[in-house]
């Protein structure tokens, strides 16, 4: 039996199965991976791609385990020669997320979102590029205590990408 949500987490939860983007920006700590776990739960998803960073790919796989009731294959993208198949909750951290099986996913989970915040790294072009995995997938759902560590402007890539923005880096810059 899966432990339970805060009253801020069901809020969360339930607001995040309302968006087909999404920026979830609480503080570190407070339960975004429950939240998240549990909407997908919820919205009964079936192949989910979720980006981490490296060392946080086997909590990932834990807190499925302790917060969701799917029964499917969780598989850890660990290595560039592995094959994983495609559907299930697939597990990739940043720099392996080009060996993620191709195909339309239902949910791209971005953990720790602020790793994106540069046009300039291949792991933001890798998900957000033309042809990238943003563009292959039906809902996005970014994750990040710390969305704009440094400026505003570390914020464009999930607005432009969201359309939350029609502006240019440049121009929102200023």
């Amino acid at each position: 039996m899966a432990p339970k949500l805060f009253p801020y987490q069901i809020e969360g939860r339930d607001w995040l199965l309302n968006r087909k983007f999404a920026l979830l920006a609480d503080e570190p700590g407070l339960g975004k991976t429950a939240q998240v776990i549990t909407a997908l739960d919820k919205l009964n998803l079936q192949k989910i791609l979720i980006l981490c960073p490296a060392v946080a790919r086997i909590n990932w796989a834990r807190e499925i385990k302790t917060w969701s009731t799917y029964s499917g294959d969780v598989s850890i993208i660990d290595g560039r020669n592995q094959h994983i198949d495609f559907g299930g909750i697939v597990i990739s951290s940043y720099d392996l997320a080009d060996c993620a099986p191709k195909g339309e996913w239902d949910l791209l989970v971005l953990d720790e979102s602020h790793f994106l915040k540069s046009l300039e790294t291949k792991r933001t072009r890798t998900v957000f590029a033309s042809g990238g995995l943003a563009h292959h997938t039906k809902r996005i759902w970014a994750l990040s205590g710390t969305p704009a560590p440094n400026h505003a402007g570390e914020l464009w890539v999930l607005l432009y990408t969201f359309g939350i923005t029609p502006l240019k880096y440049e121009d929102f810059i200023q």
